[in-house]
């Protein structure tokens, strides 16, 4: 496909206020959905754990569940491209809703062991990749230029109201009533949001094809780099991303760690609240806003609000002082990330977003995985002996941040803040990267 092929969007398009209808109707139904699917995944975890007892085994989960999804997602946005959005979603979500169904009849039956967790994961994980690079797209498709902000916001408080329902509930009902029936709840979810995917009408593309015919598979899923590499602001935009991630990643991984250090668990739970509470706080504003016209400087601006919280989560051992700056780093995260996937909707020409945003999430989450082999023992190795009692920065930086048990991972946090600052500083600097939304034209008509 040439840079100068163009796909049309329908002649007779549906009125925009009964497109936003069908959008609602979408996003509650995924909504619905995700909250089952929160509930199996911290089930199944839950369950692998009590099984073993084996750390390994419980993060071999998280593993399976990421990999995947990041090996599989230069051809999936190839093919989401090529298949009906809506369609996309109904077999990815039908196939998903099968998998959870057999996890259930092989429960009942008393014959559950590790390996079907796995399979099951594994499973999943290709299915909710196709699903979720279908879903950016069908809601350009779905809603006006002016509301992408909006509407982003949405999807992150969807994902936040998972994030704080998911473990609540999964870990009464796993006590309660055992796993089978977190299985039985996640299939009825599933049904459910097949069913309001049956019910709605997502506006297609009228394919023109240039030079008569489709090109290879491999070569459509090549051209999702082709196209951001042509696009300097974009190929900046995803590695400013990537490089913040990394950090963010990082610092957050020894959050557990660094508070348990000198609190207690019931400390701990009380911070990852009001991180999901600040989480969710965040996705509402940028619901209700919409986010800055120039939404790079929303992600900068903001970018710069995480790059400070992150410091100053590290600087004293006080639950107290962490928990504020916990909630001002999850709610500046929807507004960052909000802005960015308004920007790319509007940016991208909407034949190619999933071919795009599959190279996107590829790139922004490729590092993650450093970053969890990196942080642990770069803090039990480094780090912390520095900041130990009689440690080599005890007399200089432990004067400020403290010494003993848990400053060495405070230090990792705030050299992360500090060098996501001068991140947001360079990116700020580069014409291409601040001047985005004026030198990129919109792909999408208003």
């Amino acid at each position: 496909m040439s840079q100068q092929e163009t796909v049309a969007l329908p002649e007779v398009a549906p009125p925009v206020d009964r497109n936003l209808w069908l959008f609602g109707l979408m996003w509650f139904g995924q909504l619905i959905s995700g909250i089952g699917s929160g509930l199996t995944t911290f089930a199944m975890g839950v369950w692998v754990y009590q099984q073993t007892g084996s750390a390994a085994r419980f993060t071999f989960i998280a593993l399976l569940s990421a990999l995947p999804s990041l090996a599989m997602m230069p051809v999936a946005g190839a093919l989401v491209d090529r298949w009906d959005k809506r369609w996309t979603m109904i077999l990815s979500n039908c196939a998903s809703a099968l998998c959870v169904l057999a996890m259930l009849l092989v429960a009942l039956n008393g014959r559950l062991d590790i390996w079907h967790i796995y399979l099951c994961v594994l499973a999943l994980s290709v299915s909710g990749t196709l699903q979720g690079l279908a879903y950016y797209p069908a809601i350009t498709l779905c809603v006006p230029k002016r509301l992408l902000g909006r509407v982003s916001g949405m999807t992150h408080a969807s994902q936040a109201t998972t994030q704080i329902a998911a473990p609540m509930l999964g870990g009464l009902m796993i006590a309660a009533m055992g796993i089978q029936t977190i299985f039985l709840v996640d299939f009825v979810t599933y049904l459910f949001g097949i069913v309001t995917l049956l019910i709605v009408r997502i506006p297609e593309l009228a394919k023109r094809e240039a030079g008569g015919g489709r090109s290879s598979l491999l070569k459509e899923a090549l051209y999702g780099w082709t196209y951001v590499r042509e696009r300097t602001s974009l190929l900046l935009l995803m590695l400013y991303f990537a490089s913040t991630n990394f950090l963010l990643t990082m610092a957050l991984v020894l959050l557990a760690p660094m508070v348990l250090s000198f609190t207690t668990p019931q400390w701990l739970g009380t911070l990852n609240s009001v991180s999901g509470v600040g989480l969710l706080a965040g996705s509402l504003a940028m619901t209700t806003w919409g986010g800055p016209k120039d939404r790079v400087r929303g992600v900068l601006g903001f970018g710069l609000l995480v790059a400070a919280s992150l410091a100053c989560i590290g600087l004293r051992p006080n639950p107290l002082l962490i928990a504020p700056a916990l909630f001002a780093l999850y709610f500046s995260i929807p507004l960052v990330n909000g802005s960015s996937q308004a920007l790319w909707q509007c940016k991208t020409a909407p034949e190619v977003q999933g071919r795009v945003f599959a190279l996107r999430r590829m790139v922004a989450s490729s590092l993650a995985p450093v970053s969890f082999f990196l942080a642990g023992p770069l803090a039990d190795r480094w780090f912390e002996p520095l900041l130990a009692e009689g440690g080599g920065l005890s007399g200089s930086v432990g004067r400020v941040l403290g010494v003993g048990p848990g400053r060495g991972m405070a230090l990792v946090f705030v050299l992360a803040g500090c060098l996501t600052v001068i991140i947001q500083a360079l990116a700020f600097r580069l014409p291409s990267l601040r001047l985005a939304e004026s030198l990129l034209p919109d792909a999408i008509p208003d």
